[in-house]
């Protein structure tokens, strides 16, 4: 892994935790915001994946939350 893919890695993480924090307050499509970049950054990172598909769902959309949570 070079220092590159840690720093984004790190950045995915960074960017989970505000989603997560969005999410808990209920402001839904900022915390989805959050998820679809921590992904742009760390395409990997298995939380940012599965709770797109959680925040997703949570918005009526379960049809797309699915392949998230795949």
């Amino acid at each position: 892994m070079t220092s590159n893919d840690r720093s984004s890695a790190q950045c995915a993480d960074e960017l989970v935790l505000c989603g997560t924090a969005h999410h808990k307050a209920g402001r839904l499509p900022q915390a989805e915001e959050c998820y679809r970049a921590a992904i742009a950054a760390d395409r990997r990172n298995f939380a940012a994946l599965h709770q797109l598909g959680v925040c997703l769902n949570a918005q009526g959309k379960p049809d797309e939350c699915m392949q998230w949570i795949r």
